[in-house]
């Protein structure tokens, strides 16, 4: 695999690799939590339980005091020692004391060794207030509820009747439901799945249930993937095997009936189907790639938004990959980079492919060419309400700029059927100059609605954004995080690589460009200059602006501020603007960086190394 500078993927999942996020994850002092793991050492096992591990000589939690108020609180310990964390007591002040009992400490010559049990006690109001990012999921290995024993007895009986009569009485939002129903689940054969999943009896809470899966990734990944805390030295920590385990005939079952079921895999299917971090993305990639391809034979071969996530996706990927030494390095002081890789790819996935999927369906191979952008519209609506979609049931700015992207794909390809019929005509293929100004026209709009597309889509992944930038509880402190945003995509001729950086921008176009000069007529008649449109949305996105520069401006397109939308937003539309045309655009991103998952990702394992 091709090694790189630091980078992230640009759409879906803008992320960056600077990243400082507790792996701790405390809950609050008061509710202890315990886990149970194993303490390996290069000769056996010997089982021990710890309550609340610290990672890398950092413990940091959440303070709850009297008021009901909660910090942030950050304390340094020794590095490499575990510590027991048990429940403090109000103080007069009303500030909570604790008690910080050593367990085990690690040392290079003998291994784990027991310390001494003499409390030590602290007033926590003592130690310095952090500002917040979101670290509520880092805590999820935590004290997960154990399966009910009904969960397990339907899961055994290997019966849909069983199965799903269990299923529907569970409360998927919580998430000792959630466990139970998806244990319940992992009993289904897989002669017996795409039954299950295409029943119209199961369809609503099955619809329900890869909701909440989709939303609960920290609550899905503890119950299927093993966690394993690398301490150096050939020292581990190693949590049970989990207590859900599909195997390969189940998944296989899985992925083809949701996509029938769907359209495409989306929401918690892509969870389901793929529980493993790296075939799931490999999966988002693939999806991709084919949406992009299909979509290229509509429009005339120009990139679409899905054509770009392609290699957005791919760069996700070889993130997640345990080779990549920056990400890990990241994790080691503390971070949870990979896991908002993860998290953001698969949400972003589960929005734009299903009205891309739904195009393909209903124009491909020439179909449908009398059916109106509106009448197909509304098609999308039928299909698809209570997805979570955005553009079907999310605000009024993402409606209206997916819709309208997606009539200029539908004008796009009516104007490449019109230079299909003139080049099976004499006259018309002397006409160049007829076919250069619908060429023209045809991308002009494949870029104009790119741009509405990815606006919507970036503006989703705002949230995953900002934590993914999460550097000691501050976002993307000073622009740090800035200078390792980078997109990637293959070098001339198809060889070796091609780093854009998003810090420096993209101010010398390509030979390729698409130059907005034409107006265009939106789904509700009203018309726009395309480029003015533009100008005005960059210019009037959010952002703390350092300088009133013209984001519309190539020369303006570079930023170290990736967290804000407004800021990213202008390398973005400038990168869909050099390239849409590149030839080499359109290449495989797994062949090109020789990115394809190895293994069939039947028994997940998240790895953190720690420093010593």
């Amino acid at each position: 695999m091709k090694r790189r500078s630091a980078a992230v993927a640009l759409c879906p999942c803008l992320l960056s690799r600077v990243l400082a996020i507790g792996l701790a994850g405390l809950p609050a002092l008061g509710l202890a939590a315990s886990v149970k793991v194993e303490i390996v050492r290069d000769d056996a096992p010997r089982p021990r339980t710890l309550l609340a591990p610290a990672a890398a000589g950092v413990l940091r939690m959440t303070v709850e005091a009297n008021d009901g108020s909660r910090q942030l609180r950050e304390l340094r310990m020794p590095g490499g020692a575990m510590y027991e964390v048990a429940a403090g007591t109000p103080a007069p002040s009303g500030a909570m004391t604790g008690l910080l009992t050593p367990i085990f400490q690690l040392v290079n010559a003998g291994g784990l060794q027991m310390l001494g049990r003499a409390p030590a006690t602290l007033n926590l109001s003592t130690l310095p207030a952090q500002p917040q990012c979101d670290t509520s999921r880092l805590a999820h290995w935590n004290n997960p509820p154990a399966p009910h024993a009904a969960a397990i007895a339907a899961r055994n009986s290997a019966d849909p009747r069983v199965i799903g009569d269990y299923f529907v009485r569970q409360n998927f939002a919580e998430r000792a439901g959630f466990t139970n129903a998806l244990v319940a689940f992992s009993g289904v054969r897989a002669q017996d799945m795409s039954g299950f999943i295409l029943d119209p009896a199961n369809g609503p809470m099955l619809h329900e249930f890869s909701r909440q899966v989709i939303a609960h990734q920290d609550w899905y990944e503890p119950l299927v993937s093993r966690l394993v805390l690398r301490l150096g030295a050939g020292k581990r920590l190693i949590w049970p095997a989990p207590p859900v385990v599909f195997a390969k005939a189940q998944q296989e079952a899985m992925r083809a009936a949701f996509v029938r079921k769907d359209g495409a895999l989306v929401l918690g299917a892509l969870l389901l189907a793929y529980p493993e971090r790296q075939s799931r993305n490999e999966a988002i990639t693939r999806q991709y790639y084919e949406i992009s391809q299909q979509m290229a034979q509509l429009t005339g071969g120009e990139a679409d938004w899905s054509t770009f996530a392609t290699w957005a996706s791919d760069l996700v990927g070889r993130s997640l990959a345990p080779s990549d030494l920056l990400v890990t390095a990241s994790e080691s002081m503390g971070s949870n980079g990979r896991y908002w890789f993860s998290l953001g790819n698969a949400q972003l996935a589960s929005q734009l492919p299903l009205a891309y999927s739904e195009f393909i369906r209903a124009f491909a191979g020439g179909a449908n060419r009398g059916l109106s952008f509106n009448a197909f519209w509304e098609r999308v609506l039928r299909r698809y309400p209570g997805y979570g979609v955005a553009y079907v049931d999310g605000d009024a700015r993402s409606k209206v700029d997916v819709r309208n992207a997606f009539k200029t794909y539908y004008d796009a390809m009516k104007l490449y059927d019109e230079e299909a019929r003139l080049s099976q005509s004499f006259f018309g293929q002397l006409d160049v100059f007829r076919r250069g100004q619908l060429a023209s026209t045809r991308g002009q709009y494949v870029h104009y609605g790119n741009f509405l597309a990815v606006l919507s889509e970036q503006r989703l992944a705002q949230p995953v954004l900002e934590n993914a930038m999460c550097v000691g509880g501050v976002v993307n402190p000073a622009g740090a995080g800035g200078m390792a945003v980078n997109f990637h995509l293959p070098g001339l001729l198809g060889i070796g690589d091609r780093m854009l950086p998003t810090a420096i921008g993209l101010p010398i176009d390509t030979p390729y460009r698409i130059r907005l000069t034409q107006d265009y007529t939106l789904y509700d008649g009203s018309r726009v200059q395309m480029a003015g449109s533009v100008r005005t949305t960059l210019n009037g996105l959010a952002s703390s602006a350092r300088l009133p520069v013209d984001k519309s401006n190539p020369w303006f397109s570079g930023t170290l501020y990736w967290n804000e939308l407004g800021e990213r937003m202008g390398f973005i539309y400038h990168l869909f603007a050099d390239f849409q045309r590149d030839p080499q655009i359109h290449a495989d991103p797994r062949r090109v960086y020789g990115s394809r998952v190895v293994g069939d990702g039947l028994s997940p394992t998240i790895e953190y190394t720690l420093l010593p």
